[in-house]
């Protein structure tokens, strides 16, 4: 592959062949931006119906767990019943803390059940999390596969173009190609930035970045059909 930093006299040339050629690149690219949209349109829409009955969710947790806390401070003489001045003290003692301990055995498998709803709808959210975050650098990866495409085949029909020219000494010494153009976003090792989550129901995990704005980078043209 010829190299394009080589020579600071070497001119970037295009050919019918070659725009033909960056346009299907670019199309290409193009396509994997959409398919990124999409697909981040899609998850944003699953986080946002998983969110609702995720906050419904904790309120009950948490109403569960005062419940319970309340329960444990119980006195078993709330348990009395009529007649129990008749029975022996004894008998009423421990039948009151048998009463409390099935109310309070009940009280608390409600709540480790609300509990474990709990963590099943945040397990749900956090895979959808996942998703968003790891979504940009799929697509990063995606659109410069499509890139790296569309410059073989450019420098393939190049190599070409250079042999079978009657001075294909000079071009070769003198000439590059032009190629596609590779957004600016996917050029990018960095990872996206991700805002906080204020919904308590996320455990703090990170939001999606913005979609990131694609800028095209600077081509010189100098068309020499």
């Amino acid at each position: 592959m010829p190299d394009a930093g080589a020579g600071a006299d070497r001119v970037a040339v295009s050919t019918a062949r070659i725009q033909e050629l960056i346009s299907l690149a670019e199309q290409r690219m193009a396509s994997e931006v959409m398919r990124y949209q999409q697909e981040r349109v899609r998850l944003l829409k699953a986080r946002a119906a998983r969110l609702g009955p995720l906050e419904a969710q904790i309120e009950r947790t948490e109403q569960a767990a005062q419940v319970l806390v309340e329960v444990e401070k119980d006195d078993p003489s709330r348990y009395e019943r009529v007649g129990d001045e008749r029975q022996p003290e004894s008998y009423v003692r421990s039948r009151r803390l048998v009463a409390a301990d099935r109310h309070r055995a009940e009280v608390s498998e409600r709540y480790f059940e609300e509990k474990r709803r709990l963590g099943e709808m945040r397990q749900q959210v956090a895979v959808v999390e996942l998703g968003l975050r790891s979504l940009d650098e799929v697509a990063k990866m995606r659109v410069r596969r499509a890139f790296e495409y569309g410059n073989r085949r450019i420098y393939g029909y190049w190599a070409a173009f250079v042999r079978h020219h009657p001075d294909s000494a000079e071009v070769n010494h003198l000439c590059v190609p032009v190629g596609p153009s590779l957004r600016a976003w996917a050029d990018s090792d960095e990872e996206g930035h991700h805002e906080k989550a204020e919904n308590p129901a996320l455990d703090a995990p990170s939001r999606a970045a913005d979609p990131p704005h694609w800028r095209e980078s600077d081509r010189v043209h100098a068309v020499q059909d």
